[in-house]
């Protein structure tokens, strides 16, 4: 959740397609990310075997990743509406 947050407060999207797409390759970078380099490492080295792997079918974790990113392109509305008065 940090990591899109902080992409967001950088780029700002004001469009809902600029959300999207940053929405798309958030999802796959942690995907990418979380499931190819975090998951397997911390997974062994807590059971000794990745429980994840064994019990997540890849199809749905690249789906779950997915989903997370495209709800990225309510960030524009999101933000218009908490700052709605505000400067920025």
């Amino acid at each position: 959740m940090l990591f899109p947050a902080l992409i967001a407060n950088k780029l700002q999207p004001r469009h809902a397609l600029v959300a999207l797409a940053i929405g798309l390759a958030v999802g796959v970078v942690s995907e990418l990310l979380d499931v190819g380099l975090i998951v397997p490492a911390v997974m062994n080295a807590r059971f000794g075997h990745n429980i994840w792997a064994e019990n997540v079918p890849r199809f749905w974790g690249w789906v779950a990743h997915l989903v997370f990113g495209v709800s990225f392109v309510v960030f524009p509305w999101v933000r218009n509406r908490l700052f709605r008065n505000s400067p920025v």
